[in-house]
């Protein structure tokens, strides 16, 4: 099975920076039978109504974004001044800090725009179908198990904008395997429940709230 682990080391890193569709197919039919028996049962058949095909098929569309070459070649200068762009209020730097949240990728000071992207985008909202894209990959992130250090910015944002669809996602996430999941869905309950779902309050996502 294909752990959060996994795909953050230099090997997969490397893999999912490639763009040639081959090495797409080669992951997909290896991780084929392991996502077989990994999603049934699991949130993508509870929550999504998916399937093996419609996992790949999800795969097939949303892993390019790893490859993006200007999400790749951005470093801690780019991105600072990403950052002031967008607390400006610059439409085009929005536009490209959505595009930035939402990919996975694991440059230098990555995680860290990430953060602060999220706690301006907290306060100061994008579009609505901007912020059901946020939402979404937070969401798959949290159920995937595909999130990393200083991700708790990224869930105080999301709960912010959907504190609903998040306390659903935190009921899945607390019926998981495995175990950092589950304490990550017991700290979103937790962060929902302090703000009585009212999305105008501030979460705080506390770090010692382990059960």
């Amino acid at each position: 099975m294909l752990l959060a682990a996994d795909v953050f080391t230099p090997s997969w890193r490397s893999l999912f920076w490639q763009e040639d569709e081959r090495c797409l197919a080669w992951f997909i039919d290896r991780q084929r039978e392991s996502y077989r028996h990994y999603w049934t049962g699991c949130y993508r058949a509870d929550y999504y109504g998916w399937d093996l095909e419609s996992e790949v098929a999800w795969m097939t569309t949303m892993r390019p974004s790893y490859a993006a070459n200007w999400i790749r070649s951005l470093g801690k200068t780019d991105l600072e001044r990403l950052i002031d762009e967008v607390k400006r209020g610059e439409s085009e730097a929005i536009g490209r800090s959505i595009a930035f949240v939402v990919a996975e990728s694991f440059g230098y000071w990555h995680n860290r725009a990430r953060a602060k992207l999220c706690r301006h985008f907290k306060n100061h909202p994008p579009a609505p179908s901007d912020c059901d894209r946020l939402v979404s990959t937070v969401v798959d992130r949290l159920l995937g198990g595909y999130f990393y250090e200083q991700f708790f910015d990224q869930l105080s944002m999301a709960i912010r904008f959907a504190p609903d669809r998040m306390g659903h996602a935190a009921s899945v996430a607390v019926k998981s395997d495995r175990e950092y999941i589950r304490r990550y869905g017991v700290r979103v309950r937790h962060a929902i429940k302090s703000i009585g779902c009212d999305p105008r309050s501030a979460p705080v996502i506390r770090r010692d709230w382990y059960s």
